[in-house]
């Protein structure tokens, strides 16, 4: 009986259609340019863009440095995340709750007047944040300052991360 073996230079059959889609997706949910992306990783723009386009699939030392920029590989590789993401929601469920957070905000912090376009902002951020969460998380009272806060410290660690780097 003949057995088929896998040649590891065609990795088709492991990492599914859409791939460079799916990494520039993890890309822009992090906010980095394909540039930050390159250097952080260690490859040079161009392997970069070679990637997102497919040209060619990046070797498991490659996914490795990305899953330390905390690009989600799982998904990236066959489409699926390794955990239930609010962003699997209908999307008018996520935007009642972000809605209703910015009320929450607004009210209780005595902001004072904020103006359509300040409304649309917080909006957004909390929009883009909930997106992020896992869904067990959405179970649970959300602390829009909490939010606000947590948001705050995570862009500032990767503002460090990439001065130091």
């Amino acid at each position: 009986m003949k057995t088929d073996t896998i040649d590891p230079n065609k990795s088709e059959f492991l990492i599914q259609a859409g791939w460079g889609s799916r990494l520039k997706q993890e890309r822009r949910r992090l906010a980095f340019t394909q540039a930050e992306v390159a250097k952080l990783s260690g490859v040079s723009v161009v392997t970069y863009q070679q990637y997102e386009r497919e040209e060619f699939e990046p070797r498991l030392g490659y996914l490795n440095q990305l899953a330390n920029l905390d690009v989600d590989i799982r998904y990236v590789m066959f489409g699926d995340s390794g955990k239930p993401r609010a962003s699997n929601l209908h999307p008018r469920e996520l935007e009642l709750i972000a809605f209703q957070l910015v009320q929450e905000h607004l009210s209780k912090d005595h902001v004072g007047d904020v103006g359509a376009d300040g409304r649309f902002a917080l909006f957004d951020l909390f929009r883009a944040e909930l997106e992020e969460m896992d869904e067990s998380e959405l179970d649970h009272p959300i602390d829009s300052n909490a939010l606000i806060k947590n948001l705050v410290l995570s862009r500032a660690s990767k503002a460090t991360v990439r001065r130091v780097k």
